[in-house]
This record gives structure tokens, C-alpha cells and sequence, in this order.
């Protein structure tokens, strides 16, 4: 009986593992951006923790090894499609030439066109030389072909060379709301350069970033405009991938723990914007508080002055949503100064300080400096506390369960050297506990973000 039940399962994984292995490359059953129910989120990541781990089994380790190292290819390819503006080309083609969609359906657009629209001098170029259309499109079409593998863009009809867009591909169209196109450029440039040194950034300490660039993170960025624009655009698509900021909002009580958040270092605001609208329980009011550069582009943003607008994400939900520019109010300051920071007005009246991805690129020094700095702001309000939210290592999760934390822990170390990057929890506890507050829970979320909820300890 027992090797009839053995054999039972072996045949259902077996089944299982070769239905999921015959679909192709650009499938995708659950809508990007979407937030679905938590029973949902919990059995569909234990179901790709196990149909990754079965996978990984039956992969010889060396082969597996391989594979992995071949994983430098695949940002260079999309870094490439992103640069050469691939996926906007075949919109426009099929905007222009098919305005009711149907190439998109039945047709792709051919390498031709595509290679005139990557290179537009190509027609003049001699025939057969290497700037020539046709030797740009055969180029061109490796490159697709080698994307299309893994589902970024995709040959319809199969073997004619003629190219359309994918539900992953369309993310590299400069203007989707949701565009990872400068994701892309940003770590196919700066960040690519940037991890060539993380050897000697592990050894020496030193930030690998600022060994191959010749400056510190935010300095460079700041001297180099193009490059910085590309970097904030970055940080607004991976602060809503996976509806990490939906999941953020609307898994975590915020009005049940206070009735003011403030959002420290939080831009533009989409953060607030979104915990004010989207919360079950939404706390009165936000307050955005960051750098005065920072506060006054944020401001402007609110008043509706288009002119220097957050993203189109932002802008939209406040024409949605007009009223929550009246519970919104700005504080400039500094987050290491507790005499900037603004503080509850009465010890009854109860604040959060919402930390997104803001202790990650600092040194346990600077984060305790910060951390202190909160303390002090609430140390007269008992019902006040700390919100960090963060990406946070769960030691043997493993590639599926962990969304990256440690893939962005090693990018943090490579970008600011020393101790910055993601923590366990009890490295929090540390953090926390020389600041002078205590871990009071920790919240998970439908998104690779935990909310850690530290409150002023002994009080």
C-alpha cells in the first residue's frame, strides 16, 4: 500500500512538473500589479516553493551551477531591449499600421522594421556592411530570439521573424504607468559596473560603488542628472512591484496603531497617498517629511503643479481621490535631528513613523542614530511608535520565500559598503534595542515587505 502511494505522488508531481514545464515562456496567470487574496498569496508561493524545489532536484548540480551562472546574460539581453527602445518600436508599428490590434493577435511586426527603427540611418548604409538594415534586423533578431526564451517578447508566427510584445515585455515601454525600462538601465549601466568590485567590497568594506565610480552613491548621482533620473525612476517602479505598496497599505492597521503616519523620507508621497485611500482601517491624516529639496518638489506635486509631477501613478490617484491632498501636510527636516522631526502635540495624540526602505542604506551606526533620533520625537507620547518596513532576511526561506531580500541585501553592501543592506529580525532587535525602543510585532505582507512595529522601551 505504502509503494502504491509513493508511486501515486510521483506520478502527480511528475504530471504536475511536465504540465507547468509545456506552457510557454510568455504565460502568465496572475495580472502584474495585482494584490491577490492572502489565502491565495500563502498556497500560491508554497506552491512555487515546491515546483522550484522539485525542479532544482531533478537539475544535475553542475548543470544547475551553469544555469545560474548564465543568469549575467539575461540582464544584459533586457538591458539591451530596454536601451534600444525594442518594445516602444513594436507599439508604435502596430499602432500606426495596425490601429485595431491586429498584429498584436495575429501578426508580429517584422525584424525589418524593427531594425529601421533601432538604427533609422540603415537604408543609406552600403549593402552588406555592417551598418546595412539587413545585417542591423539578423543583429537585432538574435537578440529577440535569445529574449524570447525566457518570455520577454515573442515570434508570432512562430519562425517568421516578425516580433510582438509579451505581458513582461510591455513593462519595458517607456511610458507604461508602471515601467521597469529605467530598472532595466539602471542595472544593466551603473549597478552591472558596480558589482564588478563586490569581492573587494566584501573584504575591504569599502563600497564597491564608489571603487568603480570614483564617488560616493548619492554624490555621483547627484553630479551625474541623467543617471540620477534613471535611479528615481527605478525606485518608483520597484516601489510598486508586486502592488508592494498596496500590500504595504492594506495588510498592516495603520489607524489602529495611530492617527497621524509620518512618512519619513517619503518624496513625493505615493506611500502616504496610498496608506490615507487604500487601508481598511486608514489612520486621520500624513505627514510627509524629508529633505527641504525633497519637500518642496513634493509640495508642488500636491498643489497640482504638473510642472515637476511625482509619477503618473500619484498624479492619477489625486485626481481620483481630491480629498487626500487635505489630510496630507509637509515637514521639512532631517531624520538624524530629532529637533526637525515632527512630534505628537499631546501625549495622548498617537504618531507612526513609517521607515520604507530607509534604514537599508545605512550603517548600523547611522541607523541607530536615526532610530534615537524617532525616540526622542515620541518619548512624550506612549502610544506612539516606529514602523520600519523593510525587506527583512529569513534565514533558510530560500530563492521563492525570501522575493529577493537577499539579492537586494548584497546590492545595498555593494552600494554603500559596511553594514547597510537588509537585516534578520533580530538584528532589528539590535538595532532597536541600543536606540532605546523595543520590537512590539512583526507584520508580513503580500509582498517581499515586513512591517517591524517598535515601540519606546520600559514605557
Amino acid at each position: 500500500m505504502s509503494r502504491f502511494c509513493i508511486s501515486i505522488c510521483v506520478i502527480s508531481v511528475a504530471l504536475i512538473v511536465g504540465f507547468l514545464s509545456s506552457l510557454p515562456p510568455h504565460t502568465h496567470w496572475i495580472p502584474a500589479n495585482s494584490l491577490p487574496p492572502k489565502y491565495v498569496w500563502t498556497a500560491g508561493f508554497a506552491l512555487l516553493s515546491t515546483v522550484d524545489s522539485v525542479l532544482r532536484a531533478l537539475t544535475p548540480p553542475n548543470l544547475y551551477m551553469f544555469k545560474e551562472l548564465m543568469g549575467y546574460l539575461h540582464t544584459v539581453e533586457i538591458y539591451s531591449a530596454a536601451e534600444l527602445r525594442v518594445a516602444d518600436a513594436i507599439a508604435s508599428y502596430t499602432e500606426i499600421y495596425f490601429p485595431r490590434g491586429g498584429s498584436s493577435h495575429s501578426a508580429g511586426v517584422p525584424i525589418r522594421a524593427l531594425g529601421l527603427a533601432i538604427a533609422p540611418g540603415c537604408e543609406s548604409a552600403p549593402p552588406n556592411s555592417p551598418g546595412d538594415c539587413m545585417a542591423v534586423s539578423r543583429r537585432l533578431s538574435r537578440l529577440l530570439r535569445a529574449l524570447s526564451a525566457y518570455g520577454v517578447f515573442r515570434e508570432l508566427p512562430a519562425g517568421s521573424d516578425s516580433w510582438v510584445n509579451t505581458p513582461s515585455s510591455t513593462f519595458l515601454l517607456e511610458a507604461h504607468p508602471y515601467s521597469l525600462r529605467p530598472a532595466a538601465l539602471n542595472f544593466g549601466r551603473t549597478q552591472y559596473t558596480m558589482m564588478e568590485r563586490l569581492p573587494e567590497s566584501i573584504v575591504t568594506g569599502d563600497a564597491a560603488f564608489k571603487q568603480v565610480h570614483g564617488g560616493e552613491f548619492w554624490g555621483w548621482y547627484k553630479e551625474h542628472p541623467v543617471e540620477h533620473a534613471i535611479f528615481d525612476g527605478t525606485m518608483n517602479a520597484l516601489g510598486k512591484l508586486g502592488a508592494a505598496d498596496l500590500a504595504i497599505a492594506r495588510d498592516f492597521l495603520w489607524g489602529q496603531e495611530a492617527d497621524t503616519v509620518v512618512d519619513v523620507g517619503g518624496g513625493t508621497g505615493e506611500m502616504a497617498a496610498e496608506v490615507l485611500r487604500s487601508c481598511p482601517v486608514p489612520p486621520k491624516r500624513a505627514i510627509i517629511f524629508d529633505m527641504p529639496d525633497v519637500i518642496k518638489r513634493s509640495q508642488e506635486v500636491w498643489s497640482g503643479n504638473e510642472s515637476r509631477a511625482g509619477s503618473a501613478h500619484l498624479q492619477n490617484l489625486l485626481k481620483e481621490h481630491p480629498n487626500l491632498s487635505f489630510r496630507v501636510s509637509h515637514a521639512p527636516g532631517d531624520m538624524f535631528s530629532h529637533t526637525t522631526i515632527p512630534i505628537p502635540s499631546t501625549a495622548s495624540t498617537r504618531y507612526a513613523y513609517m521607515l520604507r526602505d530607509i534604514l537599508h542604506d545605512w550603517a548600523d551606526e547611522e541607523c541607530v542614530k536615526i532610530l534615537r533620533s524617532l525616540r526622542t520625537a515620541i518619548k512624550g507620547s506612549p502610544q506612539s511608535s516606529v514602523a520600519v518596513v523593510a525587506r527583512m532576511i529569513v534565514p533558510g526561506a530560500g530563492f521563492i520565500k525570501s522575493l529577493g531580500s537577499t539579492d537586494a541585501d548584497i546590492v545595498m553592501m555593494g552600494a554603500f559598503g559596511t553594514t547597510a543592506g537588509e537585516r534578520t529580525k533580530e538584528q532589528y532587535e539590535e538595532l532597536f534595542k541600543e536606540a532605546g525602543l523595543a520590537l512590539h510585532s512583526v507584520t508580513p505582507t503580500r509582498s517581499q515587505y515586513f512591517i517591524l512595529l517598535a515601540k519606546v522601551a520600559n514605557q
